[in-house]
C-alpha cells in the first residue's frame, strides 16, 4: 500500500508531486459550515497565473492566482451560502490551451440536525411485558432542543417483507445537491489553431511540412500567406503537425508569430476562419454566466407444569405508536408501552423536529422478545368446507439442554382427526416431543373443519423446564364461488315482472343479491 501527504502554508510555492495539468486538491471532501476550506490549486509549469472561481446556482467569488511556484493554497471560510455545496473551477491558458480543473466541495446543511436518540429500559423482555423508554433530542452542537417527536415500535420482521416507505428527513429537506448552473466558454471551444513556420522562400507551412520539404523537397498540400488568405485547405491535420500555440509564440526557426485559425466543420474545403491577434487574445478571456433553472423525497411469565401457562393472543405487528411526543427544555422525553406476545425483534422508527426546518431520525434495533421454549404453529392461510389439512406444532429449544415437551391441540371448529407419528396417523391431540438443546421439534395433526366462520385453536407445549401456549384463529370459509347472473328488460308499466333462472343453491346459506340500474 502507498499513501501520500502533503503539508502546505500560505507561504508556500513548490510541492514535490508529480502530475499532469492542472489540479485541484481538497484536504476533505467534506467541511463544515464555520470552518475554512484549505485548498491546494496546482500546476505542472511554474509562475502561472490561474483564474479561479466559486460557482453554484450562481458565480459567488472570482479571483485570479498568482502561482509563483507550481502551487498554490487558497482558504475560504465557509458559510451559510455554501451549503450544501460549491464547485471549486480553476482555469488557465497554456500553449493555445484552455485548461481546466474542477471539485465539488460538500458542506453539509449540519444546523438543520438534530441528533435523536431514543433508548428501552432493557435490551430482552419475555413477550407481553411492559418496558419504558426515553428521548433525547440535541442540535448538532449538543445542546439540548425542545422538540416534537414521533415514535413507533413495530416487529422488525415486516422489514425482511418490504423496505420502511418512511424516507429520512434530513436527506428529503437537505439531502439534494445544488446544481453547477455558471458555463465558462472561451474561442478555444469553437476554434483550433495550426502553428505555422516559414521556409528559406518565406512560404508558411507547419513544422512537419517544413521537415519534408527539407529532407526530399516535397511541398505542403496547402499554403498560406502572411495576410492569412488560404490557398489550398485540407480537412484534418495530423497531431505531430498541428498544435495550438497562443498569440506571440512562434517555431524554432520562425522570426515572428504567425497563427491561422480553421473552423472545426468537417465540410471538405471549408474556408479557414480568419482572426487577427487582438480578437485572439480577447477571445480568451473567460466569459462566466449564470443561467437560471430549476434545482436538481399482557403475558405473565410461565412458571412451568406446576403453574399458570398464559397463553399467547396478542400478535399484533406495532407496539407502540406515539405521533406527538412533547420534550422538555432539556429535550427529553419518557413515556411506557407494553408488548404484544410476539416472540420477535423489535425496531424503533423515530422522528423529530424543533418546529422550524431542523429534523433528526433515529432508526435502529430496540429489543427482543424471546422465551426458552417457543411455540409456533404453522397452518394455511384459510380452509374450505370438507378440507383436511395438516396444523404444525414447531417448538424451539433456546436453552442450553434438550428438553421433553407434551404437546396437546384444542379448537373449537374444527375436527382433530390425530397426529402423526412419523408417517402413521395416530388418534389424540397430545403427544411427546423431544427437542434438542439450541434446536427444533415438530408434530403434526391433522384437522377438517366442522362448522363455517373461524376457527379457535390453541396449542400448548409443557415441559419441566418451561412451557409455552399460542391462540390463533382459522378462517373457515364455504365451499362454492359467486356466481352473477345478467339480464335486461323494458319497463312500459308501472311494474314489471321478470323471471330469472338461478344457478343451483344450499339451502339456508346461499344469499342473493340484485342490483337494478336505468338505461341512459
Amino acid at each position: 500500500a502507498e499513501a501520500w501527504m502533503f503539508a502546505a502554508d500560505g507561504d508556500s510555492m513548490q510541492l514535490a508531486y508529480n502530475q499532469q495539468g492542472l489540479q485541484i486538491l481538497l484536504d476533505k471532501g467534506a467541511i463544515a459550515e464555520g470552518q475554512s476550506a484549505q485548498i491546494l490549486v496546482m500546476s505542472d509549469a511554474s509562475d502561472r497565473h490561474v483564474l479561479f472561481t466559486v460557482e453554484a446556482e450562481t458565480l459567488m467569488s472570482i479571483e485570479v492566482l498568482h502561482l509563483k511556484g507550481n502551487m498554490k493554497l487558497v482558504s475560504i471560510p465557509l458559510d451559510v451560502t455554501h451549503v450544501p455545496n460549491v464547485y471549486l473551477t480553476a482555469s488557465e491558458v497554456r500553449n493555445g490551451k484552455l485548461r481546466e480543473a474542477q471539485e465539488k466541495l460538500i458542506v453539509p446543511p449540519a444546523r438543520h440536525f438534530l441528533d435523536l436518540d431514543v433508548t428501552l429500559d432493557a435490551e430482552s423482555y419475555r413477550p407481553g411485558s411492559k418496558g419504558t423508554f426515553e428521548v433525547q433530542v440535541r442540535d448538532s452542537s449538543g445542546e439540548p432542543v425542545r422538540s416534537e417527536v414521533s415514535l413507533s415500535l413495530f416487529d422488525g420482521s415486516l422489514l425482511g417483507i418490504a423496505e420502511d416507505m418512511i424516507p429520512d428527513p434530513r436527506k428529503f429537506f437537505w439531502g439534494h445537491n445544488r446544481r453547477q448552473r455558471v458555463v465558462g466558454s472561451s474561442c478555444f471551444n469553437q476554434f483550433s489553431y495550426i502553428r505555422l513556420v516559414e521556409n528559406e522562400g518565406g512560404q508558411l507551412m507547419t513544422p512537419g511540412d517544413l521537415l519534408r520539404y527539407k529532407q526530399d523537397g516535397s511541398q505542403p498540400i496547402f499554403d498560406i500567406r502572411h495576410t492569412g488568405e488560404v490557398i489550398m485547405g485540407r480537412q484534418e491535420l495530423s497531431s505531430t503537425e498541428s498544435g495550438p500555440m497562443p498569440p506571440g509564440a512562434s517555431g524554432p526557426s520562425s522570426p515572428g508569430p504567425s497563427f491561422a485559425a480553421r473552423s472545426k466543420s468537417k465540410k471538405a474545403g471549408a474556408p479557414a476562419a480568419r482572426l487577427s491577434e487582438d480578437a485572439f487574445r480577447d477571445s480568451t478571456t473567460r466569459s462566466l454566466v449564470g443561467l437560471q433553472g430549476e434545482s436538481e423525497g399482557g403475558m405473565e411469565p410461565s412458571e412451568g407444569p406446576t403453574g399458570t401457562i398464559t397463553v399467547r393472543a396478542d400478535f399484533r405487528e406495532t407496539a407502540l405508536w406515539l405521533p406527538t411526543i412533547v420534550t422538555d427544555e432539556k429535550g427529553q422525553a419518557r413515556g411506557e408501552f407494553t408488548l404484544p406476545d410476539s416472540t420477535t425483534r423489535w425496531q424503533i422508527s423515530s422522528f423529530a423536529n424543533d418546529g422550524s426546518d431542523s429534523f433528526g431520525s433515529d432508526r435502529k434495533q430496540g429489543a427482543v422478545t424471546e422465551l426458552p421454549m417457543i411455540l409456533r404453529p404453522q397452518m394455511p392461510r384459510f380452509l374450505v368446507e370438507n378440507d383436511e389439512a395438516r396444523i404444525s406444532a414447531l417448538v424451539t429449544n433456546t436453552t442450553d439442554a434438550a428438553i421433553e415437551a407434551q404437546v396437546s391441540f384444542k379448537a373449537q371448529g374444527l375436527k382433530i382427526l390425530g397426529f402423526f407419528d412419523g408417517d402413521q396417523l395416530r388418534p389424540g391431540n397430545k403427544a411427546p416431543l423431544s427437542v434438542p438443546a439450541h434446536g427444533e421439534g415438530r408434530l403434526d395433526f391433522q384437522v377438517r373443519p366442522t362448522e363455517l366462520g373461524k376457527a379457535s385453536l390453541t396449542l400448548t407445549a409443557v415441559s419441566s423446564e418451561a412451557s409455552d401456549a399460542v391462540q390463533r384463529s382459522l378462517p373457515i370459509i364455504e365451499h362454492g364461488i359467486e356466481a352473477l347472473v345478467s339480464d335486461s328488460g323494458r319497463l312500459t308499466d308501472a311494474t314489471l315482472e321478470h323471471t330469472f333462472l338461478l344457478p343451483p343453491a344450499k339451502d339456508g346459506r346461499t344469499q342473493m343479491q340484485i342490483s337494478v340500474a336505468p338505461s341512459l
